[in-house]
């Protein structure tokens, strides 16, 4: 809780890559405020756009409109059986407003994460969730369903927000709904009824989406012994429902199979629906799933087998499959993760031979109508003295580290919410502290210069289960998994 009082006190790519997902892109405004689409385009072009460190006020409540919130929150711990009182922690000369600005989240060991539409920030502090509008300024604490499972209250919900795996706190389209998900907690460290945590924000509370959970979960010597435990979520495109992976073992007929399963649950009625079942061998702990508007995306890992990335639809699974393991080594494989999907665009983070414990991901682009087994083949590039038409390129991996020669390596990327600007970091041996943003309609990549006061680490790498490089609106948010930097666009004068 004193984080959260420290706070409130070759050509372009190839191709078959320009007529797919740079060419089908749409054209779109300018993410700089005051500056036209026009004047945002030429300094694209010349190098001039830059991401400066936010100085503004994100937040600035009435101390007794804070107080009151905090008493709300104290009656609903109160009410699920928590002892602990807030109100008691905090000191006697708070200001008569609470203000926060960007920079006072600089040092804050707290989560943060955008809204599709960047109009707000979600802060997690000392596992206390709270939503900043950063139109209006206001703070909203989040509290706890008083419907909630008193057991999972207790056992997960005071512990589990402390900890969010990055990758997996998902925003619907119309900001409302923040889904929560932990599936490297409930694979790697047994948390069997981590669930999924949904917090409204309109309404300011947060349920756990399988209330029953805790008593459906049966072990065994460590092992399942019945139950299905949710482990990925991905909104719907309309904000509808919310679609779930879950993993775990279902008895029929006297036997029991572990099995893999997608699940949509209506937010409005809370009915949760099975749509498809797979092998349990094909739940893959790493990346998201995604709505396409065409199915269920998500990446397959099976033993043995090519990476692979599943379309889920409701006549069938469309599997796109690599056509062969990383091919200049035989020994060597490929880990492939779906690292997001906005638009009609997806991004693929690929590691090759995981084994060695490079945290380096290379990273490919592909429309998710036009998907192949070359989406494995490739990856981004920045080809650093080309000018801006020429500055993004495709390397074919069968060349292996040579096929980056006087290349920079793209070790982070993220898409607008549109998906037609995609925005990265790429390495070379000097660490120059730039970003790269590419015009995916117009086919031009741009350098956005990284003022010295960001420090080294954050941005540069995507490590697992921190995304380190978010943007929405006009705010780009950078990490280096324990501490954030808000920037915004701005451009350099000439």
């Amino acid at each position: 809780m004193r984080n959260f009082l420290s706070m409130a006190c070759a050509a372009l790519l190839a191709a078959a890559f320009v007529a797919g997902a740079v060419s089908n892109a749409q054209a779109t405004g300018s993410p700089v405020p005051g500056l036209s689409a026009e004047a945002f385009q030429e300094a694209l072009a010349a190098d001039r756009l830059m991401a400066e460190l936010s100085s503004e006020v994100l937040v600035r409540v009435p101390l007794q409109d804070f107080m009151a919130q905090i008493q709300r929150y104290d009656q609903a711990v109160a009410y699920l059986g928590g002892a602990d009182v807030l109100a008691d922690s905090l000191p006697d000369d708070l200001p008569e407003t609470i203000e926060v600005t960007a920079a006072d989240l600089h040092d804050a060991q707290s989560y943060l994460s955008l809204s599709p539409d960047g109009t707000r920030m979600l802060i997690i502090a000392d596992g206390l969730p709270m939503v900043a509008d950063l139109t209006d300024r206001t703070l909203r604490l989040i509290l706890p369903d008083a419907a909630m499972n008193r057991d999972y209250f207790a056992r997960c919900y005071r512990w589990f927000p402390k900890m969010p795996e990055d990758q997996h706190v998902t925003w619907s389209s119309d900001g409302r709904y923040v889904a929560l998900a932990w599936p490297e907690r409930f694979f790697l460290n047994g948390n069997f009824t981590a669930n999924i945590l949904l917090l409204d924000l309109e309404k300011g509370v947060s349920r756990a989406v399988d209330q029953e959970l805790e008593q459906k979960a049966k072990l065994k010597r460590h092992e399942f012994e019945s139950g299905c435990f949710p482990v990925k979520a991905a909104f719907s495109r309309d904000s509808a429902c919310l679609y779930i992976e879950a993993w775990g073992v279902i008895e029929a007929g006297g036997v029991k199979e572990t099995v893999g399963l997608l699940r949509s649950y209506d937010l409005q009625t809370r009915k949760m629906t099975d749509l498809a079942r797979w092998d349990a061998s094909a739940t893959y702990i790493l990346g998201v799933i995604a709505d396409t508007g065409q199915g269920i995306l998500r990446a397959v890992m099976q033993e043995r087998l090519p990476p692979a990335i599943s379309c889920q639809t409701t006549s069938g699974e469309r599997l796109i499959q690599g056509e062969k393991r990383y091919r200049p080594l035989p020994d060597q494989q490929m880990l492939a993760v779906l690292h997001m999907v906005r638009g009609e665009q997806a991004l693929l983070a690929l590691r090759i031979n995981p084994q060695n414990n490079s945290r380096d991901y290379l990273f490919n682009l592909f429309r998710v109508d036009e998907a192949d087994a070359s989406v494995f083949d490739h990856a981004l590039a920045i080809r650093k003295d080309a000018g801006p038409a020429d500055r993004l390129v495709l390397v074919d991996l069968a060349a292996g580290d040579y096929a980056f020669d006087d290349l920079l390596k793209v070790t982070n990327a993220t898409l607008s919410m549109d998906g037609n600007y995609l925005l990265m970091s790429a390495s070379d041996q000097e660490n120059q502290r730039d970003l790269y943003l590419c015009d995916l309609a117009r086919g031009i990549t741009g350098r956005v210069s990284v003022p010295e006061s960001t420090p080294r680490g954050y941005v540069y790498h995507l490590m697992n289960g921190v995304l380190g490089l978010k943007w929405s609106g006009r705010h780009v948010l950078m990490s280096d998994g324990h501490h954030y930097c808000l920037h915004e666009f701005g451009v350099l004068s000439q």
